[in-house]
């Protein structure tokens, strides 16, 4: 069974980090006859860093809106739920009942804790880009062996960052996929109510405010 489904939670690995060791190695780099080859590759890596940050932007901005409106709308239920207990008539409904509270709770826990995630993943951090004065640090050394450990410098102090933002954007969408889950887990919950107390009203109301919710995210 994927427990990261029931209650998603980030494992870290102790790593080495080596940044200042790496920028060292960076200094004394010299690919030789293959500079220019190298330089390209660099340029690359660096152009698809810039993407793996702005994707992971969009994808924070993304989750942290449908999580909102996905918390609004549990909020929203959270009243009928309490009043379905109330009418509840036998222990088996009021069970049932209770169950469906606390999956109601657990998925609004879980929507909680991906705004939180998501938030994190939109934090502005630093980033190192390329400039202008970057051409200009040229010394005794052939042109392109200045640009390509200028290149891979700037590369290597935003990988920790971006890194960072990119698992704080995976979190937020395990923890939404968890949510759901619990969601639809309560809703499950309240057909077989339904299926003992034969009233449908309730299940309707229900349904219409999540899609309302949906719809406005």
């Amino acid at each position: 069974m994927n427990f990261d489904l029931l209650w998603p939670r980030l494992e870290r690995k102790s790593g080495d980090s080596s940044t200042e060791k790496d920028l060292d190695l960076i200094k004394e780099a010299d690919p030789g006859d293959f500079v220019d080859v190298a330089l390209d590759e660099a340029r690359r890596l660096y152009d698809h860093e810039q993407q793996r940050r702005s994707s992971a932007d969009s994808k924070g901005g993304l989750y942290l809106g449908v999580a909102t409106a996905f918390l609004a709308s549990l909020i929203t239920l959270s009243p009928l739920v309490i009043n379905i207990i109330g009418e509840s008539e036998s222990a088996l409904q009021s069970a049932l009942s209770w169950l469906m509270l606390l999956t109601m709770s657990i998925s609004a826990i879980v929507a909680f804790r991906c705004i939180l995630w998501a938030k994190r993943a939109l934090k502005v951090t630093s980033f190192r880009a390329i400039s202008w004065k970057d051409l200009f640090e040229v010394g005794d050394e052939k042109f392109e062996l200045t640009l390509f450990r200028n290149t891979l410098r700037c590369l290597r102090r935003n990988y920790d960052a971006t890194n960072e933002k990119v698992t704080h954007v995976k979190m937020a969408e395990a923890l939404l996929k968890s949510a759901w889950f619990w969601l639809i887990l309560s809703l499950v919950v309240k057909l077989f109510y339904y299926l003992i107390d034969g009233s449908s009203s309730d299940s309707e109301t229900i349904i219409f405010v999540i899609s309302n919710s949906l719809q406005a995210a």
